[in-house]
């Protein structure tokens, strides 16, 4: 029967990845036609700030050709809420997609998707199959059988709407989703913008997701921190090379609260993060800093508060059109959750059943990595990274302690909206008593971006 079952698994799984494939195919053959389309009608993309009249034609950073006047002592450029946007490398890029344009060209609605078809096999069976995250490897004396997998959660769909205001800037508004979600569906973005506010959900001010290189696991390297939180933001350019952003976010806490321990979270005050970007030629970089407080009760419903931080540096430089290097480093206290191997791991704060209180738990992690681009269409990078928690002495024996993950990938970009990628893994997991464990996981992405 078992064997009857995961064959039927593996039919199904070859059954859905075939179908997609073919797909993609079909998709690739026609899209030499569509582009002849966009190229002869440009017109539904233009927007305008008023009527027709003693207009210049130039484009924006999303490729879509905007008609608009000059008036005099305001500098369009600075209200387009793309520059205070993050770009991740896998991303849909911004000229792909469906654009309507109102009757009035004043709003413009682009619908965007992507079909997206992750593969990949594995030495030791992990719980999570859409990153390569070293925390979760088994301990050599409970290794796991090898496994393969094939999924289809990281396809998304999305719509973002721009309105043209004339002493404001841009309102824009984005809702992009994908079905990663633990219930089958996640929102990734929903979130509104105007001139320098933010409100909705997006990547976390403490994100590194700017400067993180393209990878097929999810996460990427160890020491990235690359996720979504409820928030209100502020941003504001200094000069063309300096910025800054703050804002009030939502996460909760990761804890596990003993069974013997009467007591629960509620989160009483927001995250309080902000962030420093800069970039100049080859160099950027950004520096971010958090303030988090962790609050609950116990029998007496008396509301207690524990706070915990953290810093981080990452960037970028560019040493020619074809290298560049990529680095961060993390470093957190009592918010382990913002980096992205320990999201959900309860390794915020520990419990000390000595004393009967809760300990705060140190956390640093960290990448390089080098990514090259090639003739042909064809890139790859090389990236390694690592995620250590300062263990106290009341912990378990089997409490994680240290790890670290190193990452080759080649991916290969066919034509415009398709790209096939292919990476090799490898990580190993020490415990607090020394015990350790090694995985290894060949993985495959093919998308198309419509």
């Amino acid at each position: 029967m078992i064997g009857s079952h995961r064959s039927n698994e593996t039919r199904s799984n070859i059954y859905s990845s075939a179908v997609i494939l073919l797909f993609i195919i079909a998709s690739l053959t026609s899209i030499s036609h569509a582009q002849e389309i966009t190229e002869q009608d440009t017109t539904f993309l233009e927007l305008d700030y008023e009527e027709p009249a003693d207009k210049t034609s130039e484009s924006d950073s999303n490729f879509v050709q905007i008609d608009y006047g000059e008036p005099e002592g305001i500098n369009l450029e600075d209200d387009s809420t793309s520059q205070y946007q993050d770009i991740y490398p896998l991303d849909i890029a911004s000229d792909r997609g469906l654009f309507i344009l109102s009757p009035d060209r004043m709003m413009q609605m682009r619908i965007l998707g992507s079909v997206r078809t992750l593969m990949n096999y594995g030495d030791q069976a992990m719980p999570e199959k859409l990153t390569f995250n070293p925390y979760e490897i088994p301990m050599s004396f409970r290794s796991e059988t090898p496994n393969f997998y094939a999924d289809l959660s990281l396809t998304r769909l999305g719509f973002e709407v721009t309105r043209r205001t004339r002493k404001m800037g841009d309102l824009f508004i984005r809702i992009e989703t994908d079905f990663a979600g633990s219930n089958g569906f996640r929102i990734r973005h929903a979130y509104g913008q105007l001139g320098s506010f933010l409100i909705g959900q997006t990547w976390t001010l403490f994100s590194n997701g700017n400067f993180v290189p393209a990878t097929v696991s999810r996460d990427g390297a160890a020491g990235s921190s690359v996720f979504f939180t409820p928030q209100l933001r502020y941003s504001h350019f200094i000069n063309s090379n300096l910025s800054w952003q703050a804002s009030i976010e939502y996460s909760t806490p990761d804890i596990e609260v003993p069974d013997s321990v009467n007591a629960r979270l509620v989160q009483v005050i927001p995250d309080v993060i902000g962030r420093l970007n800069y970039k100049k030629d080859k160099l950027s970089f950004r520096i971010a800093a958090l303030v988090t407080t962790i609050s609950g009760t116990d029998t007496t419903d008396v509301v207690g508060y524990s706070f915990g931080g953290g810093t981080s540096f990452a960037g970028m430089y560019e040493f020619s059109a074809t290298n560049t290097l990529h680095f961060s480093f993390t470093s957190t206290f009592a918010a382990s959750r913002f980096m992205d191997l320990f999201s959900g791991k309860n390794e915020d704060i520990a419990y000390n059943p000595q004393d009967q209180t809760f300990k705060g738990l140190f956390a640093t992690g960290g990448f390089i990595a080098w990514s090259h681009v090639w003739p042909k269409n064809f890139s790859s990078t090389l990236s390694a990274g690592y995620a250590s928690i300062s263990n106290k002495h009341f912990q378990q024996d089997e409490a994680y302690s240290f790890s670290y993950n190193a990452l080759f990938n080649v991916f290969w970009q066919p034509v415009d909206g398709a790209r096939l990628g292919v990476e090799y893994a490898s990580g190993e997991r020490w415990n607090k008593n020394g015990e350790r464990g090694r995985a290894t996981r060949f993985s495959a992405l093919i998308y198309y971006d419509f």
